[in-house]
């Protein structure tokens, strides 16, 4: 399997209570977030999983890409559900911070669930999805409810996507 540098970004915007989904938006999160991560550090034991936040006032990286899945579930429980969420923005953050990986050899990829409408332009969204391919970013994006978003993030995915390393 590859090696890969993995940041997954939880929408903890208060759009994540909502119950549509059984028990509720953040809830299923949390568990989507811990099979992912538990997925790719078992594929490869040298690949690093890290965590962020796409909600509040500025997106936050709890976890920097390790490859110690007790470092991001000791994170999971500290996190508190406010604000709007921030797309764009935590997306070229969590680009930074792939940037600076231990192991240059690995691929880059970004996994983001979505469960808040996107405030985002689709014209912005393109642009965004160009710059992740021009940087060989790998995006993953999972919508959680709001089927308003689904266009916008169609158009981010076909920017972005480079040999079908990108799925929505």
């Amino acid at each position: 399997m590859p090696l890969e540098a993995t940041i997954i970004i939880l929408d903890n915007s208060l759009y994540s209570r909502n119950g549509d989904i059984l028990p509720n938006r953040w809830d299923s999160q949390c568990d989507a977030m811990s099979m992912i991560a538990t997925g790719k550090l078992n594929e490869n034991l040298e690949s690093n999983v890290g965590l962020m936040l796409m909600g509040g006032r500025n997106p936050e990286i709890l976890v920097t890409p390790v490859a110690d899945l007790s470092k991001i579930n000791a994170q999971v429980n500290k996190i508190q559900i406010k604000g709007e969420a921030n797309f764009s923005k935590s997306i070229d953050i969590a680009c930074l911070a792939l940037k600076h990986r231990t192991n240059k050899n690995s691929r880059q990829r970004i996994v983001t669930m979505v469960a808040s409408p996107l405030n985002e332009a689709e014209s912005d969204l393109k642009t965004l999805g160009k710059k992740l391919r021009r940087n060989n970013v790998a995006i993953d994006v999972i919508n959680l409810g709001e089927y308003g978003n689904k266009e916008k993030l169609q158009a981010f995915i076909e920017c972005a996507d480079q040999e079908e390393s990108c799925t929505f």
